[in-house]
């Protein structure tokens, strides 16, 4: 499990470093304009994705996980699945098609059709088969392979700001060039007869309930960047997604876990062992916590330097904006994973569906008030309350359920931030240097109030230094 993790984990940063070298490079060819059009259609085309997914990626997780040393079971499922997604693909390309046909410029056409592509592909490929089954490290090889492909592709081939359809081609042969690699490893694992024996309408019911929580969960970052782009302007969502892009990674980062984790827990519950189950629960928070409180602090910091190197001078307007959006890190994970971790393997489908819609309607509400009068920073303020609200909610509802996270642990993490914030309110000094200085100072406080993961890696960086001098002794 814990290989898995890291892996995981791993992934995520090969995800991350990647954007890491390309987005500078690709903003400054491109420009604003052209990166804003790529985003709005980039936004949509994940969206459908979702709407075609319908809650599959989540929901697959959970059953092949569930029984995942029958390959009978897992067979069937895989392709009772599949089918459903292949059959909302397919409903999908009407749309696009009547689309397409509705726009009179042939740049958005390609644009559109390059992305519908990555959609299809994206269904096919069933990444969610793998996760189920744990096999990290198979996605992991992949991934690097095809990456390094596309990173290369981007350099060589898109060179001017007229390159914009050139590199939403290669964005989207990598996603087909994954797939074709899936589909290729999925034969190994699956019984091929099996596909005579589906019944898919029996998944129906529980996708249902899966797809509104999936859907509406990822409402933010995407379909209120499509109204940024309505209500505000294709300037606005090019700013703006800058910004985004970073938190998102941020949060990504960290949401794997409960992703990876979530086999582990429907096994747990399934075999009634609640307790492991909530040792499992409780470890996954309180990293979180100990981990994304000093990455808030440092993205709120470092965000002039952050947009610098990702953007230019040209993106300059987004530091307010990543600012702003910094300080939803924290709460968008803890959001996550107590839905995605806990209360969806415990079946509270209803809970999860009703605060999630309460966000959806809160965060409209709030950019329909703010976009019109302060664009790009308006809505960023509206995603951070969003999260907000909505975790108080979900923890109220759900109190039972979630109760065993708060520990006397979590008050310690308070202290450190406050400590922390506290300095900064006194001290005034070079970004760099007070970042680093307060990433000590946090750490040091939780140290010194014994919590579990600070002593556990001081205990472990001096069990290597031991063992490097007694080596070096010897």
């Amino acid at each position: 499990m814990r290989n898995n993790v890291i892996f995981s984990m791993l992934g995520i940063i090969l995800n991350t470093i990647i954007p890491i070298i390309t987005y500078p490079y690709v903003t400054r060819v491109l420009g604003v304009d052209s990166l804003g059009i790529y985003n709005f259609y980039s936004s949509a085309s994940t969206y459908l994705i979702l709407l075609t997914n319908l809650g599959i990626s989540i929901y697959g997780i959970r059953e092949i996980g569930r029984f995942r040393n029958n390959v009978k079971q897992i067979s069937r499922i895989y392709f009772e699945l599949l089918s459903i997604n292949l059959f909302m693909c397919l409903l999908a390309l009407c749309f696009v098609i009547y689309v397409i046909l509705s726009i009179a410029n042939p740049k958005d056409s390609f644009i559109i059709s390059w992305f519908y592509l990555s959609v299809l592909f994206t269904c096919v490929g069933a990444d969610w088969f793998f996760v189920a089954l744990e096999k990290q490290k198979y996605l992991l090889i992949r991934n690097v392979i095809v990456k390094l492909l596309s990173l290369v592709s981007i350099f060589l081939f898109v060179t001017d700001r007229n390159d914009l359809l050139i590199y939403v081609a290669i964005i989207s042969l990598s996603t087909i060039l994954v797939s074709c690699c899936n589909v290729y490893s999925v034969l190994r694992f699956v019984d091929l007869s099996e596909c005579r024996n589906i019944h898919c309408l029996r998944h129906i019911k529980q996708l249902m309930g899966i797809f509104i929580i999936d859907i509406s969960y990822r409402y933010l970052g995407l379909v209120d960047v499509i109204l940024l782009g309505i209500w505000g302007s294709k300037w606005d969502v090019g700013i703006y997604s800058v910004a985004l892009k970073v938190v998102l990674l941020c949060i990504q980062f960290f949401n794997v876990l409960a992703t990876t984790l979530l086999p582990r827990s429907s096994f747990y519950i399934n075999n009634s062992e609640f307790l492991e189950f909530e040792k499992l629960s409780r470890k996954s928070v309180q990293l979180i916590c100990f981990l994304c409180v000093p990455l808030v602090i440092f993205v709120f910091y470092c965000a002039h330097y952050i947009i610098y190197f990702l953007g230019g001078a040209d993106f300059k307007d987004s530091i307010l904006a990543l600012k702003i959006l910094s300080f939803s890190i924290l709460f968008a994970i803890l959001y996550n994973t107590i839905i995605f971790q806990i209360l969806y393997p415990l079946g509270r489908i209803k809970s999860i569906i009703f605060v999630n819609t309460t966000g959806i309607i809160v965060n409209t509400i709030l950019n329909y008030i703010l976009i019109p009068n302060y664009h790009y920073i308006g809505i960023a303020y509206s995603y951070v309350i969003t999260f907000i609200i909505s975790l108080i909610i979900i923890c109220i509802i759900n109190i039972e359920d979630v109760k065993f996270i708060f520990t006397h642990r979590m008050l310690s993490y308070l202290v450190a931030s406050l400590v922390v914030f506290v300095f900064n309110l006194l001290v005034f000094m070079d970004t760099i240097l007070l970042v680093a200085l307060d990433a000590l100072i946090y750490f040091f406080v939780l140290y010194c109030m014994k919590e579990e993961f600070c002593v556990n890696a001081i205990l472990y960086i001096n069990g290597i230094r031991m063992r490097f001098l007694r080596k070096n002794n010897n």
